[in-house]
């Protein structure tokens, strides 16, 4: 795969893309590119014309015109069909659609972050924990074992997590935390 870079004002946005961008979502993603650099790169094709049209990234384009940008990287996929093209426009957007989160691994993630980082730039609305914790009707059962648990509060989350993980320990077992 050959990423090249891209003067951005060469890229034509797709006039058949299906994909909504709200302003909420443009600004977590230039605070993404802000971040963390534009790692993503765009997908695009050369139309009949020969003009780069944006196949996949018209949310991280449209923030790096924002954030002024010049270049953006860009994988062609020319080798395409044009109806693998228009299929890849609509796919690259379903697949990643399709998914949840695992609540007890993003409010792990979420907690240990928060020092280093307002998550809430990024998108995430973070709301209370109890969004996160496992519902009361909902046990966690691991080799046996039975937790039911929900916390008020990140902390209660990790020293239950702790106290769950040295007991499992000291009896020779061995902890795995996804």
């Amino acid at each position: 795969m050959k990423v090249e870079q891209v003067p951005l004002g060469t890229l034509k946005p797709y006039d058949g893309n299906a994909k909504k961008h709200t302003e909420e979502q443009l600004e977590a993603v230039k605070n993404s590119i802000k971040e963390f650099g534009f790692r993503n790169p765009v997908i695009a094709w050369h139309d009949q014309d020969g003009r780069a049209e944006i196949v996949a990234g018209h949310a991280r384009c449209k923030a790096a015109q924002e954030l002024g940008m010049d270049e953006v990287p860009v994988v062609f996929c020319d080798d395409l069909t044009d109806a693998q093209r228009r299929a890849l426009t609509l796919v690259d957007n379903q697949t990643t659609m399709m998914t949840g989160w695992d609540e007890d691994a993003l409010a792990y993630e979420l907690d240990v972050l928060s020092g280093d980082f307002d998550m809430s730039d990024f998108g995430f609305d973070l709301g209370t924990v109890e969004d996160f914790a496992v519902p009361d009707d909902s046990p966690l059962e691991y080799g046996g074992v039975t937790v039911v648990a929900k916390f008020a509060d990140v902390d209660g989350y990790r020293a239950a997590i702790d106290a769950i993980t040295e007991a499992v320990q000291a009896n020779g077992g061995e902890v795995s935390i996804r």
